[in-house]
């Protein structure tokens, strides 16, 4: 018997098999913890690649891309976790207050939880795909999501829907673990490149 490898049930399975590859590795880079937005950004930049021509290595490109985004991934997430853990701080904090004062600033606090998760959509994508300092990248990071807010709100809902399933499906949670991160990250990137296309002239 013999296989046609141009087939399309052939290349479904080559496909689905490279990109299992790529999320046991990217998952296995994301296990210190610290290296999650290096392996976040490695990732995105693999997918973009990977949207221009379908016949990369996604492991090898993905392993390549690691040492260059070590030091503004790991830079982004770390700004992205304090920020986080202040915010989340502030509100538990005023929340449990009971005064007047406490429920102002709780308030304050729920408009920046808000800013944050708005700012980190494209926070990673943008380290991947620019290169600008930190503070450039944040800024440009939350005028985009506010300035294309319909893809915003499509990025966060895939997001929450990812995370939706994994919380009630431990289906879905296997799924994840075998392919499933890797292909949410492309599917994200589809989006988030059309949207880059728009500032690439400008950078």
């Amino acid at each position: 018997m013999k296989f046609n490898v141009n087939s399309p049930i052939f290349s479904f399975l080559d496909t689905f098999a490279r990109f299992v590859c790529l999320n046991v590795v990217f998952l296995v880079t994301c296990l210190p913890v610290v290296t999650i937005g290096t392996a976040v950004c490695a990732l995105y930049q693999t997918m973009f690649k990977y949207i221009e021509n379908e016949d990369i290595k996604l492991v090898n490109t993905y392993i390549g891309r690691l040492k260059s985004n070590l030091a503004d991934g790991t830079k982004a997430f770390l700004l992205l976790f304090l920020a986080a853990a202040v915010i989340s701080y502030n509100l538990f904090f005023w929340y449990n207050l009971k005064s007047t004062l406490g429920m102002i600033v709780f308030g304050i606090m729920i408009l920046a939880a808000i800013a944050l998760v708005i700012s980190s959509v494209f926070l990673f994508p943008l380290v991947a795909h620019f290169k600008n300092t930190l503070f450039r990248t944040v800024e440009n990071s939350f005028f985009i999501s506010v300035r294309n807010l319909r893809m915003t709100v499509i990025l966060l809902l895939i997001d929450a829907g990812a995370f939706s399933l994994a919380y009630f499906s431990g289906f879905f949670r296997v799924m994840y673990i075998i392919f499933g991160l890797a292909f949410i990250i492309y599917c994200k990137s589809l989006i988030i490149s059309k949207v880059f296309q728009k500032y690439a002239a400008r950078n």
